[in-house]
């Protein structure tokens, strides 16, 4: 006597040919099924840029400066301005009235860094603003 394994031809994936229609019978080895090995899976990362507002960056810089610069991802002179405004203009507007002063002259122009800063990193990343 037959089995149905028996009476079907092999093929090289290791699978007996089926019918139409049936599902595909594993190859025995021993009495034992091989392993289904899956194939490699690639993932595949996607990075979702936001475009970075030139406004909100002057904003954010005339609230607090180096936070615009921090918005834009320019950490570094961010952190620099911020350290600047605590350890430097927050002292002189305190003891001498000087940090308003030296506050209207550098605002402006890190405001218009922040700006830029945001500008350039969104065509670095070819995002188009309109």
């Amino acid at each position: 006597m037959t089995t149905p394994e028996q009476s079907l031809p092999k093929t090289t994936s290791g699978f007996y040919e089926q019918p139409q229609g049936t599902q595909p019978q594993p190859f025995y080895a021993h009495g034992q099924p091989i392993p289904y090995q899956m194939p490699p899976q690639h993932q595949q990362v996607i990075q979702v840029l936001t475009p970075k507002s030139p406004g909100l960056a002057a904003f954010l810089t005339f609230l607090w400066m180096g936070a615009g610069h921090l918005y834009t991802g320019a950490v570094g002179v961010g952190i620099a301005l911020v350290l600047f405004e605590l350890l430097v203009l927050t002292p002189l507007v305190f003891l001498f009235g000087l940090g308003v002063v030296l506050w209207f002259l550098t605002a402006p122009v890190a405001m218009f860094f922040a700006a830029m800063s945001a500008t350039k990193f969104n065509q670095r990343n070819g995002i188009v603003v309109r």
